[in-house]
């Protein structure tokens, strides 16, 4: 069955607009966020992990180093606070205090999240996704059919995953397969707050923000953000 071009176009533009409507966000980062570890906030705090492989904390519009914080590619905030990290050997590691402890039979992960309903979610080497599945016996790492390829993933509140696909451009999860959302790259790393913002780490390793206004917006960069290979928020 042949469609028209309108048809197509029309289509096309209908859903560039779900695209913008569930993306857009206006709030300014730094005016809202503070430095604060409890989730049940509206606000929240953004780690970043550096160039060194350490923690840093965003505070006053810049970079603060957490001391004994390394070493570790990635990492997400658990809903308690706790952070929940990927070491060098792309095992799981959590930290409540000042120190990692390794969660055992964790690996082989490169990316890590957190979903809605807590629950941790992370990307393997083969970039497919995966589930943490925890019993009385035994814990594990369980295969998500078909969600390959990309190499991080982030869980907004309503259950909505985001992924960064080779491209470096995000891709939305519907149903069992990607979607590309246009105009959304080029980003290495991303992470959602509570509020909905999307926050991405360019290849410059500068952070951005989601500022979607119209069909063409693009990422806004965050003044004195570089330095950082990934990020996570509460």
């Amino acid at each position: 069955m042949k469609t028209s071009k309108t048809h197509y176009f029309t289509t096309l533009k209908s859903l560039l607009a779900c695209f913008a409507i569930a993306f857009c966000s206006t709030i300014a980062l730094g005016q809202n966020y503070e430095s604060n570890t409890n989730s049940n906030k509206q606000s929240g705090t953004i780690y970043g992990i550096g160039g060194n492989n350490e923690l840093y904390v965003w505070e006053n519009n810049a970079w603060r180093y957490i001391p004994n914080s390394g070493l570790v590619i990635d990492i997400a905030i658990m809903q308690d606070g706790t952070i929940i990290g990927i070491g060098k050997d792309k095992e799981l590691y959590t930290r409540n205090g000042s120190y990692w402890k390794k969660v055992p039979n964790s690996g082989q992960v490169i990316s890590v999240a957190v979903d809605n309903q807590g629950g941790i979610m992370g990307v393997g080497k083969d970039e497919f996704m995966y589930r943490w599945k925890q019993t009385s016996l035994s814990s594990y790492w369980e295969k998500v059919p078909n969600s390959g390829l990309v190499t991080d993933i982030t869980v907004k509140d309503d259950g909505t995953i985001i992924g960064i696909g080779r491209d470096k451009f995000l891709y939305v999860r519907v149903g069992t397969s990607w979607k590309k959302i246009p105009n959304s790259g080029k980003v290495i790393d991303i992470a959602v707050a509570k509020d909905g913002t999307m926050l991405g780490v360019g290849p410059d390793r500068f952070v951005y923000k989601w500022v979607r206004t119209d069909l063409y917006s693009a990422w806004e960069k965050i003044p004195n953000s570089k330095g950082v290979i990934a990020i996570a928020t509460n």
